[in-house]
């Protein structure tokens, strides 16, 4: 799917608060849009069902502050309608390899976030899962069909190659720390300090693991999973 804005409900707090069709999204809140997923992702981190909008009309950039949108009640929830649409893209070989690039980028902002967000704890590291988790999220991507398995598989390989990338010395980051360590300073970090660092990574890792198949197992019990 495109950016561009193809429909927009008639009535809707969205076209009250100023988004017209042939809108291409910019930004939300400030934050680029590459793919379409990108304002889903931003919509739904919004608070108090408003976002800020940076759109091009026409050639120009527009700004469109305090968008608001439609709340419906879902249950004991309140989700959002987002009120709008927009267009397919055509699959051309072009749009077909620009949209991997875009998505590629797409993965990996979700991945160094959702970092972020358990960093800055606006998401619970209840929230982690470990391997029972994974295989529970292919199984339920597998009765969707084949694409959303493979974009599952795509998720997974970014989020693996970013969390491999972290400056920890257990990982393939860790060695980058070490090798920079002794290009700036032009002695390496002793083999000692090294593989005692690299152990006590290890027992993180292990232990993090293990709280997270714990989560994992949890959820399943309780039915959340």
């Amino acid at each position: 799917a495109s950016r561009t804005v193809a429909l927009v409900e008639e009535g809707s707090a969205v076209e009250a608060s100023g988004l017209q069709v042939g809108d291409e999204i910019l930004a939300i809140n400030g934050r680029r849009c590459f793919v379409a997923n990108d304002i889903i992702y931003e919509l739904q981190r919004s608070e108090d069902f408003t976002a800020d909008f940076t759109v091009k009309r026409n050639g120009e950039k527009v700004q469109i502050d305090d968008v608001h949108f439609d709340q419906v009640q879902n249950g004991d929830s309140v989700t959002m309608n987002m009120g709008f649409k927009v267009y397919a893209l055509e699959k051309t070989p072009l749009n077909v390899i620009g949209q991997a690039f875009d998505y590629t980028l797409f993965y990996a902002r979700l991945v160094f976030r959702s970092l972020v967000d358990l960093v800055t704890q606006r998401v619970s590291v209840t929230e982690l899962s470990g391997p029972v988790g994974i295989v529970s999220a292919i199984n339920q991507a597998a009765g969707m069909g084949i694409s959303e398995v493979l974009s599952l598989l795509a998720l997974l390989t970014v989020n693996l190659g970013i969390f491999n990338l972290l400056p920890f010395p257990a990982l393939d980051g860790g060695k980058v720390v070490f090798l920079l360590i002794e290009g700036v300073t032009g002695h390496a970090v002793p083999e000692k300090i090294q593989s005692g660092l690299t152990v006590a990574a290890f027992a993180l890792l292990f232990g993090l693991m293990i709280f997270a198949t714990y989560n994992d197992i949890l959820r399943l019990i309780t039915g959340a999973m």
